[in-house]
């Protein structure tokens, strides 16, 4: 049995690198010394920056000589990229021990075996059911964008007492309580990209960007879900929130645009106003060349045109330009319904279940679906968070 506090340690930092990482697999990683106690903790960097073995390392100095073990999520990287294999980094430093979670499915890492070099140099080598569990839950959008050009899709609603996401006459409501708003922020830090549909871009004008994390509305809930209780316990540390907030890490903005409902120039003031470099415009007709226009003034990435029956070619060539390991949906049932279609073992729905009144509205797509079950739940106050999936 590994330790509770290494177990959280892993938990916390595979969260940390979750969204931050992208589009290299958002790694957790804890060196102990032989008696378990923690001697550092890290996770994989920005493109370019340290993979989390070499960043927990740095953190013990470089003539660190200490007998010890290591524990981490993915099993090292053995080839060159913008930073040097982390293979050779545990040759050098010779942990007694090595703990791994999931071997890597990286064509690349696989050209050398890193696990087999490592058992010939006097390493030993045990894969942990419990990392494993941590690593699925953080790296399987990584694990699924490698083998099938598919990322991890979490599907998202706040939803009346009704069941309603929406009116039907489409009134911008606020549905959500402070304090599950600001979960959600935990959420949209931890992604690479957000998308919402035509509707929902043009009733309620959406800037879908990380605003930041209040540390004074205290989140207290229990929950059997690993990306949950793993904010749970980061939630402890205020130091660890601050970092979050100050790193300020933007997902990107995937809208979709259609002639029927196109936004006004609100929306787009919004969008100029944010990072412009991280938005991606999907045009489902024909826009007339002043409205190209516009779209194309506030777009430094993608302007898309798209046939509604194309639209799952057109995610693809988004998934493989940008490289997502996760993506948000956040409605409406256009896209709700189309997600639902393509939903894989490894989706989440999260439901936030209010108090909120709609007399007349319109539910989700997967409400009543005999596919979709139930996994989890927990109270955030008047709130009742639901997770479900297949």
């Amino acid at each position: 049995m590994i330790s509770e506090g290494i177990i959280s340690e892993l938990k916390i930092n595979s969260l940390l690198a979750m969204g931050y990482s992208s589009p290299n697999p958002p790694v957790a990683c804890v060196i102990t010394d032989l008696n378990d106690n923690i001697l550092s903790s890290a996770h994989t960097q920005k493109t370019g920056f340290n993979h989390a073995e070499r960043e927990a390392y740095l953190k013990l100095g470089e003539n660190f000589s200490e007998k010890h073990n290591l524990y981490v999520t993915l099993e090292p990287c053995s080839h060159f990229g913008r930073t040097p294999p982390c293979l050779d980094l545990l040759l050098k430093y010779k942990p007694q021990k090595v703990f791994l979670g999931i071997k890597d499915p990286n064509p690349l890492v696989k050209k050398v075996n890193s696990i087999t070099i490592l058992r010939e140099n006097n390493i030993d080598i045990e894969f942990s059911l419990e990392i494993q569990e941590i690593a699925n839950e953080f790296l399987g959008g990584y694990i699924s964008r490698i083998q099938s050009g598919i990322p991890k899709i979490l599907i998202k609603s706040a939803l009346s007492k009704e069941g309603f996401y929406k009116s039907k006459s489409n009134n911008r409501e606020s549905i959500s309580s402070p304090i599950s708003n600001n979960l959600t922020q935990f959420i949209r830090q931890s992604i690479d990209a957000i998308i919402v549909g035509p509707k929902t871009v043009y009733y309620d004008s959406p800037k879908l960007n990380f605003r930041k994390i209040d540390t004074n509305l205290e989140l207290t809930f229990e929950s059997k879900d690993i990306f949950f209780e793993s904010i749970k316990l980061l939630m402890k540390d205020t130091k660890l929130i601050n970092l979050i907030n100050n790193r300020n890490n933007q997902p990107y903005r995937i809208f979709m645009i259609s002639e029927r409902y196109f936004p006004d120039d609100f929306f787009f003031k919004k969008q100029f106003d944010l990072d412009k470099s991280k938005n991606i415009f999907i045009c489902l007709d024909k826009l007339g060349l002043d409205k190209q226009k516009m779209l194309i003034e506030i777009s430094a990435n993608e302007l898309i045109f798209c046939e509604k029956l194309k639209f799952i070619d057109t995610l693809k060539f988004i998934y493989n330009k940008f490289n997502f390991n996760t993506i948000l949906v956040e409605g409406g049932n256009f896209i709700y319904e189309f997600f639902i279609g393509e939903i894989k073992k490894i989706d989440k729905i999260i439901e936030i279940n209010t108090e909120t009144l709609i007399k007349d509205g319109v539910p989700p797509f997967w409400y009543n679906l005999n596919k979709i079950k139930k996994f989890d739940s927990f109270e955030l106050q008047d709130n009742k968070w639901i997770i479900k999936g297949i």
